[in-house]
């Protein structure tokens, strides 16, 4: 069976669980150069795009006025990088995502020095699962092409995360935090780099830094719920700010029962289902702990319901917080446990 916890939900901030054990809950014109001029031109950070590909990324969206426009605006202006992202973003906001990541691809062969070419491609690359070409290509890009800013950065901890390279993770958001040292976010996805190497101590000071930059960022107060676990009273509290008691001591029964420790985690799951009988949650795991001790699962009596129990609010994710400056771009779904940049990053 599998321990349940108390559910985050997504909200504007993308989601990433703290701890497995809290499952708590582009057609670029290529242009025509002599092969001396392309001998000349950088190589590409990432896999080259084919000329099928290419031919494809031309078919779709025929009769689109947009994309049409996007398409005669790349022809006249062949050296603006941005009006072929811009083209690339059409094909994906009209749900043509294979042809997108070939505009991406064609944007950073032709733009090998543009950031945000990058990060755009590393972006979609992730989003199709190619998690390990987005990442190599991102590295060799920012290596040739030393940033001052904090995204790249950001960006290379959070693909990083995807293939649970902590360390590597970890130097990515401290390189991130130099240009960008008040970013609630980046504080939050350090912590989560340290929790998951159980560097707790200096997890908890991440997210308390994070928290003291934004009090309303419900994402570290779960995290810092998780790296307090071996201060109890304090984690309940902190999950108990975000989902209410009953979920706060489901948590606290989560980590117990994956650490063994079966009559502690009885007595959590009493403190949930004494504020909510209801809570499945809780249930589920009462009964995954009389299958474990052998003893039976009895629900306690319902404590009164106090002004408490009545206001406590929706439950919330342990996670990376997704932030975009780019209101018409929808996040990606995030690996579970940081916050993860969406922003379009600076143009070359």
């Amino acid at each position: 069976m599998t321990i349940r916890r108390q559910e985050l939900r997504e909200s504007p901030v993308r989601a990433r669980l703290a701890l497995a054990a809290l499952g708590l809950a582009v057609v670029g014109s290529v242009s025509c150069a002599s092969k001396n001029s392309a001998a000349l031109r950088p190589a590409p950070f990432f896999s080259p795009t084919s000329t099928r590909e290419a031919t494809n990324a031309v078919d779709a969206g025929d009769g689109d006025m947009e994309i049409a426009s996007l398409r005669k605006a790349m022809t006249s202006r062949p050296d603006d990088v941005e009006v072929r992202l811009q083209l690339a973003q059409a094909y994906a906001n009209r749900g043509f995502a294979d042809v997108a990541l070939e505009h991406y691809r064609l944007a950073a062969e032709r733009f090998p020095e543009s950031t945000r070419a990058a990060l755009r491609l590393a972006r979609d690359l992730r989003k199709a699962g190619q998690h390990e070409e987005a990442l190599n290509g991102l590295k060799i890009f920012t290596k040739a092409h030393p940033q001052k800013a904090a995204e790249p950065y950001e960006w290379l901890g959070i693909l990083h995360d995807d293939l649970q390279q902590w360390k590597d993770s970890q130097a990515s958001y401290e390189t991130a935090l130099i240009y960008a040292p008040q970013s609630a976010e980046l504080h939050n996805n350090l912590g989560y780099s340290f929790l998951m190497q159980h560097l707790n101590n200096s997890a908890v000071m991440e997210f308390r830094t994070a928290l003291r930059l934004n009090k309303e960022m419900t994402i570290a107060r779960n995290n810092l719920g998780m790296a307090l676990t071996t201060e109890p009273k304090e984690a309940i509290l902190n999950w108990q700010a975000v989902s209410g008691p009953a979920a706060a001591h489901n948590n606290m029964a989560a980590v117990l029962i994956e650490q063994g420790k079966y009559p502690e985690a009885r007595k959590e799951l009493e403190a949930a289902l004494g504020y909510d009988q209801q809570h499945a949650q809780a249930i589920y795991n009462l009964a995954l702990v009389a299958e474990k001790d052998g003893k039976p699962a009895v629900l306690p009596q319902q404590a009164a319901p106090t002004a408490q129990t009545k206001t406590s609010k929706a439950a919330n994710p342990f996670v990376r917080l997704f932030r975009s400056n780019r209101k018409s771009e929808k996040p990606a779904a995030s690996s579970p446990g940081t916050i993860a940049a969406a922003a379009s990053g600076s143009g070359n």
